[in-house]
């Protein structure tokens, strides 16, 4: 259930229009940099969930807005940084 709640109040964000830019989804402002998915995540003992997870919510996010970076924000090297992945990612298309 809280995954469900989570999606659809990125997806109300993401598609929500900005009414300081005349009405233009958040999708598709030029004035923001990236979506942060948490503030200083740990992974601590559960290191594979949140591999698992910050790819899932990842995908999610690019799959709703392709013009803007994801961040994970964390401030120090994670289970997902790009020193232990090799600096791959996936590509996906915007579905919404």
């Amino acid at each position: 259930e809280a995954q469900r709640l989570w999606r659809a109040y990125v997806r109300a964000i993401v598609l929500r229009p900005n009414s300081a830019n005349g009405g233009r989804l958040y999708r598709d402002d030029p004035t923001i940099l990236a979506w942060q998915l948490a503030n200083e995540p740990r992974a601590l003992s559960k290191r594979g969930a949140y591999r698992a997870w910050v790819s899932d919510a990842a995908g999610f996010l690019k799959g709703l807005d392709c013009n803007h970076m994801v961040t994970v924000g964390s401030e120090e090297l994670s289970p997902y940084s790009r020193s232990r992945s090799r600096g791959r990612s996936r590509s996906r298309s915007c579905i919404a």
